[in-house]
C-alpha cells in the first residue's frame, strides 16, 4: 500500500520570506583569535554584523574559515578575544544567542533512517519554536515533496543538502552561519538558495557565509560588508 505524506496540502509557490524578522540584531567579534596545539589558526579577527548585513569569509583552504564560523557558532572557545550579541557576551546569552542563530556546517544533521518528512517534524519538535512558512510550500520549493516518505538515507548528496536548507528556512532566525550551504546543489537550487539569502537580509535578518564562487550582491536595504580574507597562518 502507498505510503500517504505526512504533508499533504498542496500549495501554489509563495515568496518564502513573507516574515521580517522582529529581532533588532547586532553580532560584533573583537580581536578573537586561536590557538591548537600551540599552532595559531585564527589572529586578531575583527567584525561587527548588524541587521540587513552580510559578511563573506574568504580564505583559501585551510586558511581557518571553517573554524571561525564554529566558534561564533558557539561550538568552539576562541584562545582569545570577545563574542558579543546585542552588546553582551554571548556566554551570558547562551541560550538566547543559540535560539537567535542557524548554523549550517558542512555536515547536513540528518537523521539518515527517519524520511524526509519524519526528519522536519523531528527538528521542529527539538526547536520548540513558531514555524515561519507552510512544511508543504518549503518542500516544493526545494523538490522534496513528492519524496517526502523517502529515508533520507537513500537521498542523492543535492538532496540531502536540501533538506537541510529546508531546516533553515522553516524557523525564523536572526543569524545564519552557513558554512559552504551550496554544496551539492545544482544551478537551481544555488540561484534559489542566493535568493533566500538576499530575502532573509532584506527583511532584517543577518548572514555570515563562507562559500566558493558566490559573489554578494547588495540589494537595498541590505547590503553586504567587505569581504572578510582569511589567511593561512
Amino acid at each position: 500500500m502507498r505510503n500517504l505524506p505526512l504533508f499533504d496540502r498542496i500549495c501554489d509557490p509563495i515568496t518564502l520570506f513573507h516574515q521580517r524578522v522582529t529581532i533588532i540584531s547586532k553580532l560584533a567579534i573583537s580581536n578573537l583569535s586561536y590557538e591548537r596545539n600551540d599552532q595559531q589558526l585564527l589572529g586578531h579577527i575583527n567584525f561587527t554584523l548588524a541587521a540587513q548585513q552580510g559578511l563573506l569569509v574568504t580564505g583559501p583552504n585551510g586558511a581557518g574559515k571553517t573554524t571561525l564560523l564554529r566558534i561564533i557558532a558557539g561550538l568552539l572557545m576562541p584562545t582569545t578575544g570577545q563574542i558579543t550579541w546585542q552588546d553582551n557576551c554571548y556566554l551570558a546569552e547562551t541560550t538566547r544567542y543559540h535560539q537567535a542563530l542557524h548554523y549550517l556546517g558542512h555536515a547536513n544533521a540528518l537523521q539518515l533512517n527517519l524520511s524526509v518528512a519524519e526528519n522536519v517534524r523531528y527538528f521542529l519538535q527539538l526547536q520548540q519554536m513558531p514555524v515561519a512558512i507552510a512544511v508543504e510550500t518549503v518542500l516544493q520549493q526545494l523538490g522534496l515533496y513528492k519524496i517526502q516518505n523517502q529515508l533520507a538515507k537513500q537521498l542523492s548528496a543535492g538532496q540531502k543538502r536540501r533538506l537541510a536548507l529546508a531546516k533553515l528556512l522553516l524557523i525564523q532566525k536572526p543569524l545564519w552561519i552557513l558554512d559552504e550551504p551550496f554544496a551539492n546543489l545544482d544551478k537551481k537550487f544555488t540561484e534559489f538558495f542566493a535568493e533566500c539569502i538576499t530575502q532573509h537580509l532584506q527583511n532584517g535578518g543577518m548572514v555570515l557565509l563562507a562559500a566558493h564562487q558566490f559573489e554578494p550582491k547588495s540589494s537595498p536595504p541590505a547590503s553586504w560588508l567587505e569581504n572578510l580574507e582569511l589567511r593561512a597562518c
